[in-house]
């Protein structure tokens, strides 16, 4: 849902003009959890994760999963300054929100790859992910719990 929603959104941006921003979210280390306490549990922490984040975000933004432990956001009419500081919100509420699945605590951390649709670069939703992915990869290189902007 989340990649047909961005397409639409270029395909929009394309034809009108427009602004977006995408926001990739990566658990960090999150394969302890899964390693230590199970998939079950694992995947409870990611619902509280995800329930945290999207009480952040705006009634139009949009959150999907696009991996094991990594999810999209989708911020329309957001550029890249605005985009940052909603990453940076998300980052710092979920560092200082412990995740409590059954009686165990998880404090977690993410890391987040920000960009910004420009046509002068990207040529599809691929492109664009192709670039969060490499913020995300600079995020985990730096130690994780870090927003990194492409």
């Amino acid at each position: 849902f989340i990649i047909d929603r961005i397409k639409e959104e270029i395909y929009k941006c394309q034809r009108e003009g427009g602004i977006f921003s995408i926001v990739m979210i990566d658990v960090d280390k999150f394969k302890s959890i899964n390693d230590s306490y199970g998939h079950i549990v694992g995947d409870e922490v990611l619902k509280k994760c995800v329930g945290l984040v999207r009480s952040l975000l705006r009634k139009y933004d949009k959150i999907g999963r696009f991996g094991g432990d990594e999810f999209l956001i989708f911020l329309l009419n957001c550029d890249c300054e605005e985009a940052y500081k909603i990453s940076e919100r998300i980052r710092t509420a979920v560092e200082n929100t412990p995740m409590y699945v059954e009686d165990l605590k998880f404090n977690i951390t993410v890391s987040c790859g920000v960009t910004t649709w420009n046509p002068e670069v990207h040529n599809s939703v691929n492109d664009l992910l192709k670039y969060a992915d490499k913020a995300i990869y600079e995020a985990k290189r730096k130690g994780g719990n870090v927003t990194v902007v492409i």
